[in-house]
């Protein structure tokens, strides 16, 4: 052994220095005792470096076949296959074995964030993390931040602690839903959620009205799919000894019918990714081929893609079973119509009122208090309205269906508060839209680029939408308690939009209705308000005019219909003020409902003033 130095031979030593880390593999006690010499030698010559024998240990492990050979190396069970003492050493000092502590020293040794146990077995060392993971839900819970807070610690503190005990040990599956149970248990009291709620509002994506945590059990998948996917792709090759390692261990696992094993996951799981590689469809409006044909993936975008699959997979169970629920699975019959509410941890983290989103949580799997579900848990004997005297008083008759609520101007406050929260956005943008220039028209000609030359940059030309052509709009928008008169400059009708906005220069008017159903009735209410606004767009247009009808929902939970983002982008406001304006509105239509429901007890309804977001 040696190395060569390059010229200059200027060179630096140090009076103290280590190495560490050094681990040897061999087939045979008496070639680890050559290496051992060998290294000795080495260390020797180098002059500053040596070895620790009272930190170095050995793990050996044969199969006895004669009694002889038990006699001579004390094997440390009665089993045929078991460890023993090989009786090493280096610079002349015995290094410690591994094995039982009636007969060594240590009956385990941590090497590089595992500990290695002289039975292999990993038992204790579920114990071991079992408790730590125990140990920093109870520390987060005993402090005192709020809920969401705590919820954040455990998604970004608890959950990576176990990513490296998940993926160096052989851990059962069951071993991880024992901590599920914890996790479910601890989270549903932070959040403010129903007791026996389904456990996929905790886990689903934020995309399927969930929120996205990390469950245990996914994350153990993730890590042993993870750690094989390595053991298979190494760079040793196809006659390598870790692949020939990871086939065996494959053909063991696949007699495992029952029990969930990671090789033939993996399998699977390369298999259908080797399938949507070769067939990429197409469902956005990027370019047909947009960096979907990739042939030759990488090994760890196939990690990566491989361990995104499994997320989905696991999703795609939750909703399912989501599906199968009668009560709590109702999201699934209107989440096509809605956007899920726009949840980010820097805003929920420093909510000052925590038992709103509380509410909403609640309030998207219909678990929240009200009379028949009081009635059908056993608190209360009768699920009679307190207002209305309805026999069947469920959530969705609390939020939308109450008819002493209509009448006292509950439903009507919530609706104009999100006109109140419009109207700032609408006035201020259409009266910098007037008091801009109205930009002459260009003719779009062609530009030839000379053979050899460069295309000089162009500045794309604003985008068109419904005010583009006029500079003179007006808007007015009609509350319950400030009613207006449909503008008689475009037609005489009763009908009163929630907001029209007209030009007199193009003849353009357009009319935005506003409506706050539940989610489950958003449909009914989009066909309900467009025939009822129909014969109003024929006398419009009858009159010389030209006339676009917007129909916006708001859902009672807060989420929002398509249709109310993309009437704002029709009208010119840019993507990330519409995206502001969904949030706000999203965040007053929470707000509202949590006080209807909080006040559906109250007889008496007093006048209120609209809910302005500060």
């Amino acid at each position: 052994m040696g190395y060569a130095m390059k010229k200059p031979l200027s060179l630096l030593t140090f009076l103290m220095a280590y190495a560490d880390d050094l681990t040897i593999i061999t087939g045979r006690v008496r070639n680890s005792q050559t290496v051992l010499n060998s290294t000795g030698e080495w260390l020797h010559w180098t002059k500053t470096m040596k070895a620790k024998p009272s930190k170095c240990r050995v793990l050996a492990a044969k199969y006895f076949t004669s009694n002889d050979e038990k006699l001579r190396l004390e094997p440390h069970s009665k089993q045929p296959f078991s460890t023993f003492d090989p009786l090493l050493s280096i610079d002349a000092k015995q290094i410690s074995a591994i094995g039982p502590l009636s007969l060594e020293l240590e009956d385990k040794f941590k090497f590089l964030g595992r500990f290695f146990r002289y039975d292999q077995k990993d038992g204790p060392q579920e114990l071991l993390v079992h408790d730590s993971f125990l140990n920093r839900l109870k520390a987060v819970d005993q402090d005192l931040v709020n809920g969401l807070m705590k919820a954040w610690l455990f998604q970004f503190w608890i959950i990576p602690s176990l990513a490296w005990p998940f993926q160096v040990y052989d851990f059962p599956l069951a071993f991880a839903k024992s901590l599920d149970e914890l996790s479910n248990r601890f989270l549903k009291a932070w959040l403010g959620i129903y007791k026996n709620a389904d456990v996929g509002l905790l886990y689903r994506s934020r995309a399927s009205h969930g929120l996205g945590f990390t469950k245990p059990s996914l994350l153990l998948k993730q890590s042993q799919i993870i750690k094989l996917h390595l053991v298979k792709h190494s760079q040793e090759g196809e006659e390598g000894n870790l692949r020939k390692l990871y086939w065996n261990r494959l053909a063991r696992e696949m007699k495992f019918k029952r029990r969930w094993k990671p090789g033939p996951t993996l399998e699977a799981a390369e298999a259908k990714l080797s399938f949507e590689i070769k067939f990429a469809g197409q469902t956005d409006r990027k370019g047909l081929g947009f960096n979907r044909y990739i042939q030759n993936m990488s090994a760890s975008a196939s990690r990566k893609r491989i361990s995104l699959g499994l997320a989905f997979d696991h999703d795609r169970k939750a909703e399912l079973h989501s599906m199968s629920l009668s009560q709590q699975g109702g999201w699934t019959k209107w989440r096509e119509n809605v956007h899920p509410l726009d949840l980010k941890w820097k805003d929920l983290i420093f909510l000052k009122n925590t038992r709103i989103f509380s509410h909403h949580l609640n309030a998207s799997i219909s678990c929240l208090p009200s009379p028949n579900r009081l009635r059908l848990w056993g608190y209360i004997p009768s699920s009679k309205c307190p207002l209305c005297e309805d026999l069947k008083c469920t959530q969705m008759h609390i939020f939308s269906s109450c008819k002493t609520a209509l009448l006292q101007g509950r439903y009507s406050w919530r609706h104009d508060s999100v006109l109140k929260c419009l109207e700032p956005v609408l006035v201020k943008y259409i009266k910098a839209h007037n008091d801009s220039k109205l930009p002459k028209p260009k003719l779009n000609l062609i530009k030839f680029v000379k053979k050899g030359s460069r295309c000089s940059s162009t500045t794309q030309p604003p985008s068109k939408h419904l005010l583009s052509p006029a500079r003179d709009w007006q808007c007015q928008i009609d509350y319950k308690d400030d009613s207006i008169v449909f503008p008689p400059v475009i037609c005489v009708t009763s009908l009163r939009p929630d907001i029209v906005i007209w030009s007199i220069s193009t003849k353009v008017a357009i009319l935005i209705e506003l409506t706050c159903p539940s989610e489950e009735n958003i449909l009914q209410a989009k066909a309900r308000k467009s025939e009822r606004y129909l014969p109003l767009l024929n006398q419009i247009q009858s009159n010389g005019w030209t006339a676009s009808l917007f129909l916006i929902e708001a859902g009672v939970r807060g989420c929002l219909s398509f249709s109310f983002a993309q009437c704002l982008r029709n009208i010119g406001l840019p993507s990330p003020k519409v995206r502001d304006v969904c949030k706000s509105v999203q965040t007053v239509v929470s707000r509202c409902s949590y006080i209807i429901f909080q006040t559906h007890k109250q007889a008496k309804w007093s006048r209120q003033q609209l809910f302005i977001l500060q």
